[in-house]
C-alpha cells in the first residue's frame, strides 16, 4: 500500500470514529432527556450536545442538575446521568462486540 492509500485509509479511519463518537454522545443525550426527572420538564429539556473535532460535549444550563444528579443533604441524588452513560457504552459495547465478530 503506497502513503496514497494509507492517508485515504487512515482518513477514513478517522471518519467513522468521529461518527461513532457523535452517536455515542446522541445516545447519551437521548438517555438523558428520558431519564432526567420531569416535574416540570425544564431539566429534560435544557441538555445541548456540541460537537468539535477533538471533543464532545453534552450541557444543561438549568443550575439544579447537579443537586437533581448527585443529591443534598436534603435529598436523595437520582443518579440519572451515571445511567444514561452507563446504558450508552452498553450499546456501545454490544455493537463493538457484533463489528468484531463479522471481521474475523
Amino acid at each position: 500500500m503506497d502513503n496514497k492509500g494509507v492517508d485515504q485509509y487512515t482518513t477514513a479511519l478517522e471518519n467513522r470514529l468521529k461518527y461513532v463518537k457523535e452517536q455515542l454522545a446522541e445516545e447519551i443525550k437521548r438517555n438523558l432527556e428520558l431519564y432526567s426527572p420531569k416535574r416540570t420538564g425544564k431539566l429534560a429539556s435544557s441538555y445541548k450536545l456540541s460537537t468539535t473535532d477533538e471533543k464532545v460535549d453534552i450541557t444543561n444550563d438549568c443550575g439544579y442538575c447537579k443537586f437533581v444528579n448527585d443529591g443534598t443533604r436534603y435529598q436523595s441524588g437520582q443518579h440519572f446521568i451515571e445511567l444514561s452513560i452507563a446504558e450508552a457504552k452498553e450499546s456501545f459495547n454490544k455493537i463493538a462486540d457484533e463489528s468484531q465478530k463479522i471481521h474475523h
